[in-house]
C-alpha cells in the first residue's frame, strides 16, 4: 500500500500567567483541568500507524530566553497533569510511550513576534492502539522558562501514514 504525507497538528493555549518553569514541568492549558494534546487522523485505521519524520513547534512569543520543550508521544492517553505541575508518568503509562521529540532553543527562529523550533529527520516509528486513529503528547520544560500570559504553542508532526 501506498504511504501518505500528512500533518497532524494540536495547540495549547497556557493559563494567564506568567509563572515560571523549572525543568520537568508540564506546559498545560489549564492549572485545573488541563488537556492532553492529540494528533488526530495520525492512521487510516485502528491500530495502524506510520513514520514522524518531522516536528515543528511554533510559539506565540519570540522570548529572550528560549523555551527548550520535550514532547512525549503515546499511543494512549495517560493523566495529564496541571500546567506547571511536575511530570510524573505512572509506570503503566511509561509503557504507553511511543517516543521523545526534544525541541532545544538553541534551534529557536524568530519569526517577528514569534518564533519557531523545527526537528528533521526523526524517523519515529508509531502505531495506535485500540479503536482509536491518534496519538496523544505531553509538553515538558527542560530549562528555566517563564512564558508570556496566555502563550500558544503549536505542534505539528510531519507523518507518512500507513495507507
Amino acid at each position: 500500500m501506498p504511504a501518505l504525507s500528512k500533518v497532524a497538528q494540536a495547540t495549547v493555549t497556557r493559563p494567564s500567567d506568567t509563572t515560571q518553569y523549572t525543568a520537568g514541568d508540564v506546559v498545560a492549558d489549564s492549572t485545573s483541568a488541563a488537556v492532553i494534546l492529540e494528533f488526530g487522523d495520525v492512521a487510516k485505521f485502528p491500530g495502524w500507524g506510520g513514520i514522524i519524520n518531522a516536528a515543528t513547534l511554533v510559539d506565540s512569543v519570540a522570548a529572550a530566553t528560549k523555551p527548550d520543550f520535550d514532547l512525549y508521544l503515546f499511543h494512549t492517553t495517560v493523566v495529564m497533569e496541571n500546567d506547571n505541575a511536575a511530570w510524573d508518568p505512572s509506570d503503566t503509562e511509561a509503557t504507553y510511550l511511543i517516543g521523545i521529540i526534544s525541541f532545544l532553543g538553541s534551534n529557536f527562529e524568530t519569526m517577528g513576534a514569534n518564533g519557531a523550533i523545527q526537528v528533521q529527520n526523526i524517523g519515529l516509528p508509531y502505531q495506535t492502539l485500540g479503536g482509536g486513529t491518534k496519538i496523544y503528547g505531553i509538553l515538558v520544560a527542560r530549562n528555566a522558562y517563564t512564558p508570556a500570559s496566555a502563550e500558544v504553542f503549536t505542534v505539528k508532526l510531519h507523518c507518512v501514514r500507513d495507507d
